[in-house]
């Protein structure tokens, strides 16, 4: 198991570092008019698995949480709580808009501007925690 978590953990970092570059660096290449560079269909398609990593992880892990009958500190309460509920807005964001794309409907780009950075901070904070292999 120890195993998967690197592997899933390598693979978070490595999804949210591209998500990162590729937000940061989209004002040199992109600036809101024309066709959009095609990196972020390439992005979308890396992030999709990442999202459903994160938000099944944050799920099992709430689970546990609220199996231990509430023994732990509110610290950990937070942490954990934090997490799944970001996982969930990340994940209806980011599949009701890729969808959108993919099927060429009008999209909020606003939505993306949030979902991207999101998708970062909750990508690294999950994989940095199944690196350490803590429940």
């Amino acid at each position: 198991m120890a195993a998967l978590n690197r592997v899933l953990s390598l693979y978070l970092l490595l999804a949210a570092l591209a998500a990162a570059v590729v937000s940061i660096t989209a004002s040199l290449y992109y600036e809101g008019g024309g066709e959009p560079f095609p990196v972020w269909d390439i992005l979308s398609a890396v992030m999709a698995p990442g999202v459903v990593i994160v938000l099944v992880d944050s799920f099992m892990r709430k689970r546990r949480f609220d199996s231990a009958g509430g023994d732990l500190d509110a610290r950990s309460y937070l942490r954990v709580n934090i997490v799944f509920y970001a996982a969930v807005v990340l994940t209806l964001w980011f599949f009701r808009n890729w969808m959108g794309d993919l099927t060429n409907t009008e999209q909020d780009l606003l939505v993306w501007k949030l979902t991207d950075p999101l998708f970062v901070v909750v990508a690294v904070a999950t994989a940095l925690r199944l690196w350490r292999a803590e429940p």
